[in-house]
Order: structure tokens, then sequence, then C-alpha cells
């Protein structure tokens, strides 16, 4: 289920960028915080307790991150130009962070929030608080100040940006918490909680407090009831998973050239998801193989 929803997550925010299709689709990315802080608790739980630990996870995390990162800028600065400081992900001091491809801004986020939890997880509840509620009033404030939750791309609002990934980045960590004591779930509020989430990417822009709501409670009850239905993932969820980093890191510099026509944003939407798998098969996966053979680390 939650690969399929990483999957939707991913699409919903190429067709915001392409001509907005979907107009709050930049709420996926919220999605895809509180994700990351879920499956990165469910994975390491326990653990990173030593700096051995700790030194192992980081380099993990560049070696899952870092590859389509750079690709993702290469994509960029192909089509649009730019510095070639955007391969180290090395932002903008002064507006934009990423002209080349804009949303590395949140991948430069995910990096970050992943150090922070590799040097801070071993402190427990305490700091996971701490993050939690600095993160949800720091983004609260900058979102009623700029009357909308799409913040974090520009040099403006990184301070922003950071309370927005610390809140997700924290919420999924509580959420997974919250599942290890297992209840029985509906399968009817499970998909209800699905379309909750499509409707959501629907909404018309304009309302900041609705927006709040929507990524501190709706998003994060949602991922809660959908977490506790983890039956067999099928073929097509584990292939939407998969393709979704690679088509968030790759789609906007190519997704904005069809802008214009939804034909033609619709068109290159298919074949970015196409690209995108692709991709993940013979870029993503040999790459990050070959990078754990290199430096003896474990799959």
């Amino acid at each position: 289920m939650l690969d399929l929803l990483r999957g939707f997550a991913a699409i919903a925010v190429v067709l915001y960028h392409g001509d907005r299709l979907v107009p709050a689709g930049y709420l996926a990315v919220d999605l895809f915080f509180i994700l990351s802080g879920f499956v990165l608790a469910h994975a390491y739980r326990g653990r990173l307790h030593s700096r051995q630990e700790i030194s192992s996870f980081l380099l993990k995390r560049a070696i899952r991150l870092y590859p389509v990162m750079f690709l993702g800028a290469l994509v960029g600065l192909a089509i649009n130009g730019g510095s070639l400081k955007t391969l180290l992900l090395i932002p903008e001091a002064d507006g934009v962070l990423y002209p080349a491809n804009l949303p590395l801004w949140s991948l430069l986020f995910e990096a970050i929030a992943s150090v922070a939890f590799g040097l801070f997880h071993r402190f427990g509840k305490l700091m996971l608080a701490a993050f939690f509620f600095v993160g949800l009033l720091v983004f609260a404030l900058g979102v009623l100040k700029a009357g909308t939750a799409d913040l974090g791309f520009f040099s403006g609002a990184f301070g922003v940006g950071l309370g927005r990934t610390a809140f997700g980045f924290s919420a999924g960590i509580v959420i997974y918490y919250l599942c290890r004591r297992r209840h029985p779930v509906s399968t009817y509020l499970a998909v209800w909680c699905c379309l909750t989430i499509v409707a959501v990417t629907f909404l018309q822009p304009g309302s900041p407090l609705l927006e709040l709501l929507v990524v501190t409670v709706v998003l994060p009850l949602a991922i809660f009831v959908l977490a506790h239905l983890q039956p067999a993932s099928n073929g097509l969820a584990v292939w939407l998973g998969n393709l979704s980093y690679p088509l968030y890191a790759i789609h906007h510099p190519v997704i904005k050239l069809a802008e214009g026509s939804v034909v033609a944003v619709l068109c290159a939407s298919i074949a970015l998801v196409l690209a995108s798998a692709a991709i993940y098969r013979w870029y993503d996966v040999p790459v990050r193989r070959w990078l754990e053979k290199r430096l003896a680390l474990s799959a």
C-alpha cells in the first residue's frame, strides 16, 4: 500500500508541475517526508548507537540518494543550463535554490534529514519530540505568513523548508512507533483514506489553514491507517514505488517543455514514468550495487 502511495505522490507532483493539472500536488512532497521518516525508523530502530553504525548508515544513505540526485541535476543542466555546483547539490545563495531543476530542493532537505536522523536518533523520544514540535512551529508560522504550504524551494524560505522537513520526517517516525502496536483497521477506512489523499491533491490552493490541517493531520492520519494494511505488495505497487524517486528527480525540466498543452503534458508524463522505470532498473540499482560492493557495504 505504501509503495503505491509513493508512486501516486510522485505522479501528483509531475502533474502539478505540468500546467497545475493537480492543483495542490506540492502537498505530495509532505507525503515523501513522512514516508521517509517511517521507513528509516522501521529499518534502523534500535540501531545507530556506535560511531561505526552511524557512519555506515550515512554512507548507505549517500549511496541511496546521490546517484539519482546527480542524474536529476544532469538532466536539469542539460535542459536549462546553470552552475555545475548543482551536480554536488550545492544550492544557490539567492532566489530559487536549484534553477536547473527546482525539485532538487526537497532532495537536499531529505539528505539533511537523513544526517540528522543518523546523528540524533539514538537520543530517543525527547529529541524526536523536539524536532517534531519545533519543526511544526516553524512550518506553521511560515505557512501562515506566506499564505501557502508550497515552501522550501527558494533561499528566503530555507528555514521554513527545514521546519517542513523536520515535522514531516518526525511525524513519519512517530507513526512508525504507533504502528508497532498493531490494531485492526477496516478496509473501508483504508479506502476512504486513499480517496482522501487523492482529493487533497485536487484542492484549490489559497487557504493556509486548510493546507496546514492537511499536512499536519490528514496526511499523517491517512498514512497511519494505510501503514496498518501491509498485504503482500502486488507487481504494480512495487513498480510504481520503485520508479517514484527517479521520476521525482528528473521530471521538472522535462515536463516544463510540455507546458501549454494538456495533451503534451500527459504524453510527457507517461514518457517520464516509463523512462523512470528504466532508470531504476538499469541505472539506479546497478550503480548502488557497484558502490556498495566497492565500499564493502551490505545491501
